[in-house]
């Protein structure tokens, strides 16, 4: 045995090493990379069907991977992706060659698959199918006139972009060239260091040229709130009375399904909040990993879970006032749950590890989001838009009636009943506290703010991405028990009565269609108002949006500082101002202060153009401004000091 084990060691580090040189060679890239990546880390052995495998795998490469980005590299570094890509090559060849049973390693690489797995295809595609128009941009002007209908898409972007560039997270980038440190210090990036992580693999370590990066981005982070949706009905999936009564169940998990993608979730894809979505997914994914799981010692499920928390410290923090019940039901009454936290001794060697790293992990989020004042998170302005409330607050009722028959109305079974339908029961208390926490938000909102304000909405849109997962769950535990206690046989015409029952469900939110128009009706739901908006902004803006790609694809380095006006009418003039300093990693303190600067433009440029010209030179003697020729011919004949002139270049 234990030469077994030394030769899969030897081999492993033969084949990481013999990769990382071919690497450096000819550097792997590829969509199909990312794609054989993902089928690599799927066949990692951490438990033996394909639900749960997902359920972990997501946890820990949301969670996990991003904090590898807060250590140092040197230039000629691989990438994280490329050596996420070897270890699992090298890790998969150990686990096989150094097995006492060969043929039963390589056996236990292929999860088990069952008939309520086929719903997580049905996740993918009707994510994807939602989302479709970002994956099909093939252009960086495309790109970027799609990405222009959502403000918060710069920001994202300009992280993402970041990361590329500095292959670090921000904190550890040190300062920009002109002295001033960089925007988005405060602000989280483990979606981005996700996202980061794909790019090594689907395009290259090395950051390509505009296009590439925008494209990628505009795919990777859709494929993202894609996986949060796969994620998300793989949890629902790996449940018990699920699998036992797939047909059953899965018009119940298909609104699930459909609650996030074209449904509730819409509201936050379409207004580039995907990074709140991963954040929301990873939440609901601890939360069945922890109500259900046989023993919360064992070294995977204690990992997910660590994982999964430092995800959403790392993504969306305040979701860690969601996870607080959680504990309370992981920990209460002690005398009925210290069987679920009995190991062995080498496990919670292991668990303690992985407790040191998820400390450190939190440790940095922490000291990042240190930084943002309690009043900016009262005050801060935000867009976010309404969802329908009515599907929302119905699903709240059917799993609040769900989880009272699951108890059958005993409120010290609810408290205290053991088991994994008490434990279902129990899941509605989640809800419950997101709600009592937005309306305490709220109410200081309007106390000091005079108005709900960005974070209490969005705390509210997770509470509502929750409650179908919920649901789902009370009442499909409930149908299970129901179904256990009953003289059941499956009756003829099972299989059509599910399926009819799924299509209904995908219609509950309104039609699942992009356009409704050419059916002769104006857009009626969150998402179909949504997309039609961004149809008609991207058909709007394409050609500012070529503009701005063409200015910052021009941008050079050695010309510092620089403020961006674009001569349209069509975009915003401190939105194009921003996406140039995102497109050429300028964004910084300075540069992101000068942008409100440009804000008379709202009223138009004439009798303005020269008045912000002087205003943004003035502020700082570094600074230059960059405009068309047309706009710089204007400000010439409207006066502008010549010692203010020579300070703005022609972009043309």
């Amino acid at each position: 045995m234990r030469t077994r084990r030394g030769l899969g060691v030897c081999l492993g580090l033969i084949m990481m090493a013999a990769f990382l040189l071919l690497g450096q060679a000819q550097p792997f890239r590829g969509w199909w990379l990312l794609a054989l990546t993902g089928l690599l880390a799927i066949a990692v052995p951490t438990s033996r069907g394909l639900s749960q495998r997902i359920v972990v795998l997501g946890c820990l490469f949301f969670g996990a991977v991003p904090l590898l980005w807060w250590i140092p590299v040197p230039a000629n570094f691989p990438g994280w992706g490329q050596l996420l890509l070897g270890g699992l090559i090298s890790g998969l060849a150990m686990w096989v060659v150094g097995s006492q049973d060969r043929k039963a390693a390589a056996a236990a690489l292929v999860p088990s698959v069952g008939k309520a797995d086929v719903l997580i295809v049905v996740a993918a595609v009707l994510g994807a199918a939602a989302l479709m128009p970002y994956f099909l941009v093939f252009t960086g002007p495309q790109a970027l006139g799609l990405l222009l209908a959502s403000w918060d898409n710069s920001s994202h972007f300009s992280m993402f972009n970041m990361l590329r560039s500095h292959g670090t997270v921000i904190p550890m980038a040190g300062l920009s060239d002109s002295g001033h440190p960089w925007s988005f210090i405060e602000y989280p990036q483990g979606f981005h260091a996700a996202l980061a992580t794909m790019a090594d693999l689907a395009v290259g370590h090395a950051p390509g040229h505009l296009g590439i990066e925008l494209v990628s981005y505009s795919r990777l982070s859709s494929l993202a709130a894609v996986g949060a949706t796969v994620m998300v009905t793989a949890g629902l999936t790996s449940l018990p009375w699920i699998r036992e009564r797939p047909l059953m169940c899965t018009p119940f998990v298909v609104l699930a399904i459909t609650a996030w993608s074209f449904g509730t979730a819409s509201i936050a894809t379409l207004h580039a909040f995907q990074n709140f979505l991963v954040g929301v997914a990873l939440l609901a994914c601890l939360m069945i990993a922890v109500s259900f799981a046989d023993s919360l010692a064992r070294p995977v499920v204690f990992a997910t879970a660590a994982a999964a928390i430092v995800g959403i410290a790392n993504t969306w923090a305040l979701l860690l006032l969601l996870v607080v019940p959680l504990a309370v039901f992981a920990a209460f009454p002690w005398s009925r749950q210290r069987q679920r936290w009995q190991g062995t001794r080498s496990g919670w060697l292991w668990n303690g590890a992985t407790a040191a790293v998820a400390f450190l992990g939190l440790v940095l989020v922490g000291l990042q989001i240190s930084r943002i004042e309690t009043g900016t998170v009262v005050t801060a302005i935000g867009r976010v838009p309404s969802s329908t409330h009515g599907v929302e607050i119905a699903t709240f009722l059917v799993a609040l009636a769900a989880s009272i028959l699951l108890v059958h109305g005993n409120f010290r079974q609810f408290l205290a009943g053991q088991g994994k339908l008490p434990a279902a029961a129990r899941l509605i208390v989640i809800p419950v506290v997101g709600l009592a926490v937005v309306i305490a938000v709220g109410a200081y909102q309007v106390i000091s703010a005079g108005k709900v304000n960005y974070y209490s909405l969005k705390l509210a849109l997770a509470v509502e991405l929750l409650l179908p997962i919920i649901a789902c769950i009370a009442v499909t535990a409930l149908v299970g028990r129901w179904l256990a206690s009953q003289r059941y046989g499956r009756p003829k015409g099972l299989a059509v009565m599910s399926t009819l029952a799924a299509l209904a469900s995908t219609q509950v939110f309104g039609l699942t269609v992009q356009d409704t128009k050419p059916l002769g009706m104006d857009p009626m739901t969150p998402y179909q108002q949504g997309m039609s908006t961004i149809e008609a902004h991207t058909s709007r803006n394409a050609e500012a949006a070529a503009e701005l790609f063409h200015d910052a694809e021009s941008h050079s380095a050695d010309r510092g500082d620089a403020m961006y006006i674009i001569n349209s009418e069509e975009i915003d003039p401190l939105l194009a101002a921003t996406w140039y300093l995102s497109l050429t990693g300028t964004l910084n303190e300075n540069t992101n202060r000068l942008v409100e600067e440009l804000r008379p433009l709202h009223e138009g440029y004439g009798g303005n153009l020269a008045k912000v010209a002087e205003n943004v030179l003035g502020a700082d003697p570094e600074v230059s401004v960059v405009l068309d020729s047309t706009l710089r011919d204007f400000l010439k004949s409207d006066g502008l000091p010549d010692s203010l002139l020579a300070r703005t270049i022609s972009a043309d």
